[in-house]
């Protein structure tokens, strides 16, 4: 040590300032090194200690089947989501009914959620009409499942012949109304006034100027 001291060069002073470093350093070290060995690993005890006294509070409440154990509880984690679905089916009571233009009311009476609801309103606003039972199972927010429920008590009510007539002629209708308005082919060149006062957009006055 001392001749670390001279290959330094410390003085008396400086000596004494690098043992009480030294000395220093080594109870630092010292008491990490214990608080570090009491406080390792304290989650893996407690889990020791909760897992032991679960296993004595079942040999206190008698044997029990470790099988039968997994087998309860996997059951009611894979059945949670279809117990409550299939309740509020129970609940609700099935009656005839035309899917057609369908109260709000009606649909939630059958079991079907706002958001199914919703689908089927936007379709019929775009103009769907539901033409045999089947068309209802087309609708994406109808499952399978559903549909099947539904099916039996489905009765689409179908259109009197006034109806049809009258939907099947509104496009003959349309074109009788364009053939009326359609422009009569003139000679610009050897037409008089009476003539372009015919067309439309041209009146008297600009006529006069062509």
């Amino acid at each position: 040590m001392k001749r670390l001291l001279a290959y330094f060069k410390f003085n008396k002073t400086e000596q004494n300032g690098f043992f009480i470093i030294l000395v220093i350093i080594v109870l630092f070290v010292t008491i990490y090194a214990l608080i570090k060995s009491n406080t390792r690993d304290p989650i893996p005890n407690q889990a020791k200690l909760f897992e032991q006294s679960f296993h004595d509070s079942l040999e206190v409440s008698g044997p029990v089947n470790k099988q039968e154990v997994e087998a309860t509880y996997s059951t009611k984690d894979k059945s949670a989501g279809a117990i409550s679905e299939h309740s509020v089916l129970e609940e609700t009571k099935l009656f005839y009914f035309d899917p057609n233009n369908l109260p709000h009311a009606d649909w939630h009476k059958l079991g079907l959620s706002d958001k199914q609801i919703a689908v089927l309103k936007n379709y019929e606003k775009k103009g769907g009409r539901f033409r045999v039972k089947t068309d209802l199972k087309k609708i994406y927010s109808i499952n399978g499942r559903l549909y099947n429920r539904l099916e039996p008590y489905i009765q689409i009510k179908t259109m009197p012949d006034s109806a049809r007539t009258k939907q099947q002629n509104k496009a003959p209708l349309l074109y009788d109304k364009f053939e009326r308005n359609k422009a009569e082919l003139i000679d610009i060149n050897t037409c008089d006034t009476t003539a372009l006062i015919s067309l439309k957009g041209i009146g008297s006055v600009l006529s006069k100027r062509i």
